[in-house]
């Protein structure tokens, strides 16, 4: 099956490790996953699924140690890089930083076009969605080989509201009963239509963070097992 939309960027994401399986705490998956029981929850979200690169001398993520991260010098990263937090280019990412299948997974990430959301509450004319999907590319569409693992959804600094937006107890349970179930072992959403129902759902429930848009994943090398 095609992309459902369109790339918007690539990036490289640490494979998951038992330092950072440990951040994932009960309490923590108690309070934001719609999925508790997933192995590791996989995201556009960088403070769910870290990236290997930061931008200027930023502290590394929780986890992680400041020499297993790519610093890239701010007066000559590209702007698409400073706007998005995404590469533009998959080959200009790799210059450098050889991939490596034991600890990285390299990634495309789209966004999905909402033409099928029948109450019309998903719109791309959002001010971010016309500068990202005017920045073109390289390559602009997923390769057959890589491996979709699934749709998330978040807004435009990529805050996932499937993995990183807290739940209150009361809403927990009729969250988990209606949702957890259209959810993969990736703690992704497994169809686009679903992502697009949760994502409508979202922006009436998560106000102060909306709006929110719908996100496909392709994994390009990966150690992790896909079927």
């Amino acid at each position: 099956m095609g992309s459902l939309g369109r790339l918007i960027g690539y990036d490289i994401r640490f494979a998951p490790s038992p330092r950072l399986q440990g951040l994932w705490t009960s309490e923590r998956r108690e309070q934001f996953l719609l999925r508790p029981e997933v192995d590791y929850p996989y995201s556009v979200d960088r403070a769910v699924w870290p990236s290997r690169f930061r931008l200027g001398s930023a502290e590394p993520p929780p986890g992680l140690e400041g020499a297993e991260m790519i610093l890239l010098d701010p007066a000559t990263a590209n702007t698409h890089y400073q706007l998005f937090d995404l590469w533009d280019d998959l080959t200009r990412m790799l210059a450098p930083h050889r991939a490596s299948s034991d600890g990285d997974v390299g990634v495309s990430i789209g966004l999905v076009f909402p033409e099928h959301d029948p109450e019309k509450t998903l719109t791309l004319e959002d001010e971010w969605c016309r500068a990202i999907l005017g920045s073109p590319i390289l390559p602009s569409e997923p390769d057959p080989a890589w491996k979709r693992i699934g749709y998330d959804v978040a807004n435009s600094g990529f805050l996932s509201a499937i993995s990183n937006c807290g739940m209150s107890e009361s809403e927990r349970s009729p969250l988990r009963r209606r949702w957890s179930n259209h959810l993969n072992t990736f703690g992704l959403f497994e169809s686009g239509d679903a992502a697009i129902r949760y994502c409508v759902d979202a922006n009436e429930r998560i106000k102060d963070d909306s709006p929110f848009f719908v996100f496909e994943l392709h994994l390009i090398w990966s150690s992790i097992p896909i079927s």
